[in-house]
């Protein structure tokens, strides 16, 4: 059996950086059309197989829809 490559630690900081951008971008979608969107970046170590890093979005969000609407007195 072969055993995983190592990850490189700048491949692994370059994935974080791109879920940031995601993570960013569809809470910026959804706070344009008055609704309110958490989204946290998990960092699940590596996968069993190649030893990939695996680094994921996470929302509040139920089945790709928010659930929270921003309260309109605070917005111009």
């Amino acid at each position: 059996m072969k055993k995983p490559a190592p990850v490189d630690v700048r491949s692994r900081k370059a994935m974080i950086q791109r879920e940031e951008r995601l993570a960013f971008k569809i809470k910026a979608f959804w706070n344009a059309r008055n609704y309110e969107v958490t989204t946290r970046i998990e960092d699940d170590g590596f996968s069993n197989k190649g030893g990939q890093a695996l680094v994921m979005v996470r929302s509040d969000m139920i089945n790709g829809l928010p659930v929270r609407r921003v309260s309109r007195r605070g917005r111009k």
